[in-house]
């Protein structure tokens, strides 16, 4: 199973947010910060197994490198977590970390809302291109029904 923390890109984003939370940052800031750092740890993770794996398994070198990617930008976390006031910017972290919505207001709820139907939009239209195009009526030939769900879905993954 392939997730996030796989190339340290987890362990990344949240460092980023708890540095943007230190640095006194609005919420755009908190985002930006939290997206860049997340692309500075795949970045890490693919320069070092680069760097490591000259030959031999470059699966098993990107998994272990983002391993370590993703230690790094934890420790990096902690030790934020260790500098941050603990009456003010520690709890904000940890919030932030564990994903409280207490400070949404119906404004950002607006925002959520805008971005999450502008990417809705385009897997409906090609949902619809796919089902309604030339190729897709006419009578499919029996090798192509067993790989056409599998393809649909591979392209929709692709396109989100």
């Amino acid at each position: 199973m392939v997730d996030p923390s796989l190339l340290g890109v987890t362990a990344g984003s949240a460092f980023g947010a708890a540095l943007a939370i230190l640095l006194s940052v609005g919420v755009a800031g908190i985002q930006l910060f939290s997206f860049g750092f997340g692309l500075v740890s795949v970045f890490a993770t693919v320069m070092l197994s680069t760097f490591v794996g000259r030959r031999g398994e470059k699966t098993l070198t990107l998994v272990l490198c983002g391993i370590v990617t993703g230690t790094l930008f934890s420790a990096l976390l902690s030790m934020i977590k260790y500098v941050a006031d603990p009456y003010s910017k520690l709890p904000a972290i940890t919030y932030w970390l564990m994903g409280s919505l207490a400070s949404v207001n119906m404004s950002d709820a607006r925002i959520a809302a805008a971005a999450t139907v502008a990417g809705a939009i385009p897997l409906l239209l090609v949902r619809c291109a796919s089902t309604c195009s030339p190729l897709a009526m006419r009578k499919p030939r029996p090798w192509e029904l067993t790989r056409d769900a599998y393809g649909q879905s591979q392209s929709c993954l692709q396109r989100s």
